[in-house]
């Protein structure tokens, strides 16, 4: 990946409106203004829809663009994250600098989540709710409970406990 432009470039090359980026002019791919950088034939949705955008020689995602083009460059060690969690939802409001950890306490549930919470798994064995937590790159057990309401209620706390968004979990609706 090529480094980031910088804002200054970004404001000769580019305006913003609602959660996309134009070119001011004509570009040389044939890229008409009238429609978003990003969206158009020569630039591309990569895994979860992370939109891209042609500069030059290289590929650039577009939400860490619209996070330039407002505020400046990224300082190293540190991520834009989709509060939503929608990666296609580049409006600025939907996005915040965050570090790599602070991202992860804010990722939506997977979909081979067997049942339906982070953290929280039915142990075949005794017939309960295996709680925990992974913090700072280490797992905390939380607790056994015989009801689902209770699991979810202590992964919730220790969810508050830790700073967790309040998104993190959230489901993904595909439509």
């Amino acid at each position: 990946m090529h480094k980031y432009p910088d804002k200054e470039f970004l404001h000769q090359r580019f305006q913003y409106k609602d959660g996309f980026l134009y070119y001011k002019k004509y570009h040389p791919l044939n890229v008409n203004p009238e429609y978003p950088a990003g969206r158009s034939i020569h630039t591309y949705a990569d895994k979860g829809c992370y939109y891209r955008i042609s500069i030059d020689d290289g590929r650039y995602y577009a939400h860490r663009l619209i996070w330039i083009y407002h505020f400046g460059n990224i300082p190293k060690g540190y991520e834009i994250d989709h509060i939503s969690g929608d990666p296609g939802n580049n409006k600025i409001d939907n996005l915040r600098i965050v570090t790599r950890q602070d991202n992860a306490r804010n990722i939506a549930i997977l979909s081979n989540n067997t049942s339906g919470y982070h953290g929280i798994c039915l142990r075949k064995d005794c017939q309960k709710y295996e709680v925990f937590i992974k913090v700072n790159g280490k797992k905390k057990y939380l607790g056994l409970t015989k009801e689902l309401d209770d699991a979810i209620m202590l992964r919730k706390d220790a969810e508050k406990l830790y700073g967790f968004h309040e998104n993190h979990g959230r489901r993904i609706i595909n439509g």
